[in-house]
């Protein structure tokens, strides 16, 4: 426990040093279900999201027992923590804990997840299943609006906020010792609610008292570095909705989350031109004027391509992402899946897969082009992300022409290489992108010897940080070298767990040949010839 102790602590620390300057922007997506997809396909698609440069996941805390399949991804099903209203079972919570420690361990920290520990859709009837409040409500004979307005019911949800955030121990961070409202080193901020008064709704919402009231709620829960977001009030944008003046006002609200779901329609030069009109100025007055006048962070948390004509997803994901990165405006995408974009079961044409060869329109690659070149601008001007993401100082000015920054660049760029390209400097920090590797003059040049995808054995390695599986050269996303080792969490591959550190096996490892006379190590077995474990 007290080795346990000492690695929070410098994780923590660690944590200190990194935030200690934020002058770039970031990019990020949503995935609303990662906590139900199975441990190999869970780590898969976080490692995935990693070399894409995404800094923050947003995901759900809600009932997954409503399918057994998801926008073609087959899932776990099992409940929500509350059911009926008011009764808890926090074990389910371990699953979501689970998740929230592969997302900090396969990114070494580097990424962050928001949560919203309810989603509106499942009251507003917008999906399945009817969960304790949607139940709760049916029987008293209520609309849904009552959710913001039945005492009983904000005192009940407000109960469900404590027990997530403070009740509830974490499983993998500090031993069953701390609560997620301390997790600052993995969770970036927590939603009021996934889009409050959904559907346009938010007349339902703005006006009584709701907002402040479970802002400031929140935030008498949280650690000061864990950041509360107003979750995209009313849904999709239509005018003021997402920011009411009460989200101004209130001290406790901390980013006011924008959802924007634009298209090249009639009039527009580019998908991205709905953005630059609503965020390019910061005068008084304006919404950024506002946030900067108030002490608020605005973040375009859902946006997505939204189908007007066929073969354009892959530019408007580029103009969109552009815009906002022009705009210096930290984004989350919705959202990404694995499997095939045109899959039956949810899908939509909104939806990214990150899936090699799931990616028809190439949409993942102009994803991941405007992914990567968020972290490297500039944020707006009163934007200071520092106290709740750490980001890279400095930052160089992009070409929009269609919000007027820099000298005009054909509304929304080209979807070119923006980062870790071939032939650019890398080092640590500053990585190379696909299959590119940071070479000894500190170059992105090809891959040359045990690259990703390559073939592999005992006496044709991987190179660093990718693992021989099945004879092929992979990610490690568990159990890799250097990392910390017992008997539940074991290494992989050709790795041993020596005095609680993973290590290069020596001899009898895991599909080592084996006899009588070369025996495989403790815990392995010789069947076939073969050391198993």
């Amino acid at each position: 426990m007290a080795h346990l102790t000492l690695i929070f602590l410098a994780t923590a620390i660690l944590a200190t040093i990194h935030l200690s300057a934020a002058a770039t922007s970031f990019g990020g997506v949503n995935h609303y279900f990662l906590a139900a997809l199975s441990p190999t396909e869970r780590r898969s698609i976080i490692s995935t999201l990693h070399d894409a440069k995404v800094r923050v996941i947003r995901t759900f805390v809600r009932p997954e027992d409503a399918f057994d399949i998801e926008k073609g991804n087959a899932k776990d099903k099992f409940p929500d923590l509350e059911s009926p209203l008011g009764t808890f079972d926090t074990k389910i919570l371990d699953r979501y804990d689970d998740m929230l420690y592969d997302v900090h361990r396969i990114s070494g920290g580097q990424m962050q997840v928001l949560l919203s520990l309810h989603d509106a859709n499942m009251i507003a009837g917008h999906t399945e299943p009817c969960d304790a409040y949607c139940q709760y409500m049916k029987q008293q004979g209520m609309d849904w609006g009552k959710f913001y307005t039945d005492a009983s019911l904000r005192l009940a949800f407000k109960t469900r906020l404590r027990t997530i955030l403070v009740t509830y121990k974490s499983k993998n961070f500090g031993g069953r010792t701390r609560s997620w409202s301390q997790l600052s080193e993995v969770l970036f901020g927590i939603d009021l609610q996934n889009e409050p008064g959904v559907g346009n709704k938010q007349d339902l919402v703005i006006g009584t008292g709701w907002i402040c009231d479970m802002s400031t709620h929140l935030r008498s829960l949280l650690a000061p570095n864990i950041a509360v977001a107003t979750g995209g009030i009313g849904g999709g944008l239509n005018g003021t909705n997402n920011f009411p003046d009460e989200v101004f006002s209130c001290p406790a609200v901390d980013i006011i989350s924008l959802h924007g779901y634009f298209s090249r329609s009639s009039g527009a030069t580019s998908a991205g031109q709905p953005w630059c009109n609503l965020l390019s100025s910061s005068d008084p007055g304006t919404l950024l004027g506002r946030a900067k006048a108030a002490g608020k962070l605005v973040m375009a948390e859902e946006w997505a391509y939204n189908k007007v004509a066929t073969g354009i997803k892959k530019e408007d994901i580029t103009a969109q992402g552009h815009a906002l990165n022009a705009l210096g405006i930290p984004w989350t995408y919705w959202d990404v899946m694995t499997g095939n974009e045109e899959c039956q079961g949810w899908c939509q044409d909104k939806e990214v897969s990150v899936t090699l060869g799931g990616s028809p329109s190439g949409a993942w690659d102009a994803l991941k082009n405007v992914l990567g070149e968020a972290g490297r601008v500039p944020l707006a001007d009163g934007q200071d992300w520092s106290q709740f993401l750490g980001t890279a100082s400095g930052g160089v000015s992009i070409t929009d022409g269609t919000c007027g920054k820099g000298p005009g660049g054909g509304g929304g760029g080209g979807g070119g290489c923006t980062w870790g390209c071939l032939g650019w400097d890398c080092s640590a920090q500053n990585l190379c992108q696909g299959d590119l590797e940071c070479n000894g003059s500190r170059k992105c040049s090809s891959c040359t010897w045990g690259c990703a995808g390559w073939t592999c054995s005992s006496s044709s390695p991987c190179k660093d940080q990718l693992q021989c599986i099945s004879g092929t050269c992979q990610k490690c996303v568990w159990g890799c070298l250097g990392w910390s080792c017992n008997a539940n969490t074991p290494c992989s591959g050709e790795f041993e767990c020596i005095s609680g550190v993973c290590k290069p096996c020596t001899w009898g490892c895991r599909g080592w040949s084996c006899s009588t006379s070369s025996p495989c190590k403790s815990g392995y077995r010789c069947d076939g010839g073969v050391c198993k474990r």
